[in-house]
């Protein structure tokens, strides 16, 4: 079995029971053969270990700011570990299910293969790299995850803003199948997840979760560099530290920025950055002793395109731009850009990060020689565009499945890179592009991402929004609809259709299998998907929400909210149904669902989700809230108030209070201490509530 094995076995055996025993012997008998195991059903995973992604035992010298860290970087000292790390391993007992967050280039992968390392010797670690697989893998993946209940078992899941859908269901099933294992999700904080508005509801929401950012590492990263690499003292770094301030927003910037400073001087430019860039990728090479690979046409185009985390196939680098397909399979043998393939479709390529495109792209542009080849084939006259050149020739030959999923790159990054927008902007002034669109949603079966699609082009041009919409297949978005089983997601995506064409939206909505979105919503369980399904259609046509309403089991509603933890959620479902039927409100809101309401606000601590309750039942009738409230309940609101501590919370509570009842929302100020009172007054003066 060999010492190393052995201990490990003689370790786990010291913590667990006899049950757990044969589950051990299984997952040890992975160490020795070489393969990966299900100890639940004895059958090979497919999942990838974290010790195959941090290819264990391949090398025996460890390195600074390698694109993908490997084992032998962890186990000596070459990547800084850090507080989140243990924080999160430490809270995986409590939590099982658990999220950690970031902006780009924050560390996160890092941080998930550093947990990964750390839990190895005790647990079976999987990670999924969603930018490493195509779609159809990662749902193989996803539908393997959810058949391995066992407590000894970690699955790590990275990049989930790349696959929003698809984690979201994860999450979901996961936690309803009550799993014993532990998943670990790492994701960009976007809006579906960052949940600022508290009417959309998200799976994610309901995490545990851990932000992170780059300032929390970079003077352990600088220090840590400095030190093993140059030997240098305290004041020497911290000078070094300083010089590199521009830099410690971006992981990637940083590491380039230490990997090009030179000990003569106490900081690095932007210029040297570039050079270091363009000198390593032209010494590239297969092995030490053959020659450079010409890699600059190669990483050129996907810059271009992986700065938006847009893949490209690889088929269109070859036969549209003539690159050599011998470069990109090396590229992809020394890990240098990444490849993913789904059945029935073609190869797509990547690079490691976006910010790493976004910085290769800059050095592309600071030399004009720099993928000179590419440059040339698209023009010389067009130098000056090369984005657009590129991203206009991939759209009209890309696979048409494809092209919803580049919008929406375009679209959604728009936070963090304004030229998305204007780019697509700028490409759907052309005919052949908006044609293409058109037969992307055609192809494009996941309702969700036409949506999306169809959201980000009406921010750039509701005239073209609405040329897209009117011409899309009305019989096959039907069809995609009702084949979906997220009732948020339909309501949200008719409404999106809408803002562009209320035809269209509304032949959807008057041709629905009523039928079916009933059963659908009988069996959510989520009332505050419920409640935003039927204001969705509420929007759109009073009659179809109506009929959903009045066909609804009442007392099914109300067990439901009975169960529900959450007040806003409860008050949502409510208000969305008022907006079909209030009737129907008024029904569900009898004497028993008023009691538990009081009961579920009395325990409620955010005086915030009291008052969008409070408003959101209100749309029933406002007698419903004064129902809820009795003098004990007045007053229980003011000792909330009171001990509440950040002002900005309080004057939420005003806001919707005083929108509901004027009269009743002054009785509590004026019940309020004198400070927060006179406080509060002030405020509600200020903007004319009194």
């Amino acid at each position: 079995m060999g010492i190393t094995t052995f201990t490990k076995v003689k370790k786990r055996l010291s913590r667990i029971g006899r049950k757990e025993v044969t589950e051990l012997v299984i997952a040890h008998l992975k160490s020795i053969f070489k393969i990966d195991l299900n100890p639940v059903l004895g059958e090979e995973v497919k999942i990838p270990s974290i010790q195959s992604v941090l290819r264990e035992g391949k090398r025996t010298n460890g390195k600074f700011f390698r694109k993908e860290p490997e084992w032998v970087d962890f186990d000596n000292g070459f990547v800084v570990e850090r507080k989140e790390v243990d924080y999160i391993i430490d809270k995986l007992d409590e939590y099982n299910l658990q999220m950690l967050l970031g902006e780009p280039a924050s560390g996160k992968s890092v941080i998930l293969k550093n947990i990964g390392f750390k839990l190895a010797d005790n647990y079976d670690v999987y990670i999924v790299e969603l930018k490493k697989h195509a779609i159809d893998e990662v749902k193989e993946f996803f539908c393997e995850i959810l058949k391995c209940d066992n407590r000894n078992m970690v699955f790590i899941v990275d990049d989930a803003h790349l696959c929003i859908s698809e984690c979201e269901r994860l999450i979901r099933n996961f936690r309803s199948s009550e799993l014993k294992a532990k998943l670990i999700i790492g994701s960009r904080e976007t809006e579906e997840i960052k949940g600022k508005n508290p009417k959309v509801c998200s799976e994610f929401e309901k995490l545990s979760k851990t932000h992170i950012y780059p300032k929390d590492v970079t003077e352990n990263m600088i220090e840590c560099f400095l030190r093993k690499k140059h030997d240098f003292g305290d004041e020497k770094i911290k000078k070094v530290s300083r010089n590199l301030g521009k830099y410690k927003n971006d992981l990637w910037y940083l590491s380039l920025a230490l990997m090009a400073y030179k000990m003569d001087k106490d900081s690095v430019d932007d210029i040297e950055i570039y050079d270091k860039i363009r000198d390593n990728i032209r010494d590239i090479r297969a092995n030490k002793d053959e020659e450079p690979i010409n890699a600059e046409d190669v990483f050129l185009v996907l810059s271009v395109f992986y700065r938006f985390e847009i893949p490209v196939e690889k088929y269109f680098l070859v036969d549209e731009l003539g690159i050599d397909e011998k470069i990109i399979d090396q590229l992809i043998g020394l890990s240098e850009i990444v490849e993913s393939e789904d059945v029935g479709r073609s190869r797509m390529l990547s690079l490691n990060h976006s910010s790493i495109a976004e910085l290769y792209f800059k050095t592309s542009k600071t030399y004009p020689h720099f993928g000179r080849n590419v440059k040339k084939k698209i023009g010389d006259k067009n130098k000056d565009d090369l984005e657009y050149c590129l991203f206009y020739k991939y759209l009209l030959n890309t696979d048409p499945r494809n092209i919803i999923d580049i919008v929406i790159r375009l679209g959604w990054r728009f936070g963090e890179i304004k030229e998305g927008l204007a780019l697509l902007e700028k490409l759907v002034k052309q005919n052949e592009i908006i044609n293409a669109i058109i037969k992307g949603n055609d192809e494009e079966e996941n309702i969700e991402n036409i949506a999306r699609g169809i959201f980000f082009i009406t921010l750039i041009g509701e005239k073209v929004a609405t040329n897209i919409v009117n011409n899309m297949n009305i019989e096959k978005i039907q069809q995609k609809i009702e084949r979906e089983e997220n009732i948020q997601t339909i309501g949200q995506s008719i409404r999106t259709i809408a803002r562009s064409s209320k035809k269209v939206a509304t032949y959807i909505m008057n041709n629905m299998n009523i039928e079916k979105i009933q059963q659908k919503i009988e069996k959510e369980e989520d009332i505050l998907k419920i409640g935003l399904c039927i204001f969705n259609f509420a929007v759109l046509s009073k009659n179809v929400a109506a009929k959903i309403a009045n066909n609804m089991n009442i007392e099914k509603i109300q067990q439901k909210i009975e169960r529900e933890e959450n007040i806003l959620n409860i008050g949502v479902c409510v208000e969305g149904i008022a907006q079909a039927d209030k009737m129907v409100a008024v029904n569900i809101l009898n004497d028993e669902s008023i009691e538990v309401i009081k009961n579920k606000i009395e325990n409620e601590q955010d005086i915030e989700n009291i008052a969008w309750c409070i408003k959101c039942i209100a749309v029933s009738t406002e007698y419903m809230v004064t129902k809820i409230f009795c003098c004990k309940d007045i007053e229980l609101i003011q000792q909330k108030i009171d001990n509440e501590q950040d002002i900005r919370k309080v004057e939420g509570f005003v806001d919707n209070a005083t929108r509901v009842n004027k009269k009743l929302t002054i009785e509590i100020i004026d019940g309020l201490k004198p400070d927060k009172r006179e406080k509060i007054r002030r405020y509600m003066a200020l903007w004319n509530l009194l």
